[in-house]
């Protein structure tokens, strides 16, 4: 079966090294000049959307451009199945329902793992979101399977809204502590502690992640700045009391 994957970045290269052996892989960027592994060709945009299946990997604020562009090379291809694995779930959705034909499969999955996380031990039992379309169809128990059984990942069934609550803590506050924390320019020390490491790793973590990724988390999840304000406010109550005990 072939699998075309739409945008090439740090994830694509960790998707396509999952996949590649239970598909013929392809792959379309916009960037003239990428590098691409030999277990993956790269094509043409019209040739990825007739692939059997086609994966979006775009940040979510270029999004609706392209699907404003390219929605009407995906209708042509209704037997196509479309998937994205976008970090945020509640948009993305709904630009499908907007702009693709309803005839068409479309699933939104988020896999909870990337370059980092994976370098040394793989995806195996790592945790993969999966937002089931409204109206179900038997090819989505066939996409759990795979996702459980073949690639052995731990699939964690939810709506894109209560995904994107759970994100606007989970990623976008700990990203935007490890970017908080690039300005410290924290380093190995010998007199570190367990805490001062973890804190340590996540920070290492994140730090090498791209600036799209970082405004997806931020910017296009809608919990996202309600969450961050409600973090500030704490952080701000909490060097208030400390300059209240100091006075």
């Amino acid at each position: 079966m072939d699998c075309g994957i739409i945008g090439f970045g740090n994830f694509s290269r960790v998707m396509a090294e999952i996949l590649q052996d239970f598909f013929s892989l392809y792959c379309y960027d916009t960037r003239t000049v990428y590098e691409v592994p030999k277990y993956v060709q790269r094509t043409t945009l019209e040739d990825i959307i007739s692939k059997d299946i086609v994966v979006l990997s775009i940040p979510v604020q270029y999004l609706e451009k392209f699907w404003e562009e390219n929605g009407t090379l995906f209708n042509k291809n209704p037997n196509c199945k479309v998937f994205d694995v976008c970090s945020v779930k509640v948009k993305p959705v709904q630009l499908a329902k907007k702009y693709l034909n309803p005839d068409i499969y479309y699933m939104s999955i988020h896999p909870m793992f990337g370059p980092m996380s994976t370098r040394g031990c793989g995806a195996k039992g790592q945790n993969i979101v999966v937002c089931p379309p409204e109206n179900l169809r038997p090819f989505d128990s066939d996409v759990i399977r795979f996702l459980s059984e073949e690639l052995c990942l731990n699939v964690v069934k939810m709506t894109a809204n209560q995904h994107d609550k759970e994100m606007a803590l989970i990623q976008g506050i700990s990203h935007f502590i490890a970017h908080g924390l690039a300005d410290l320019s924290p380093q190995v020390s010998p007199v570190a502690t367990k805490g001062y490491n973890k804190m340590l790793e996540m920070y290492q973590m994140f730090c090498h992640d791209s600036r799209d990724l970082f405004i997806t988390l931020e910017n296009e999840n809608p919990y996202a700045k309600p969450m961050r304000q409600k973090f500030i406010t704490a952080l701000n109550r909490i060097e208030k009391e400390l300059d209240e005990l100091q006075s």
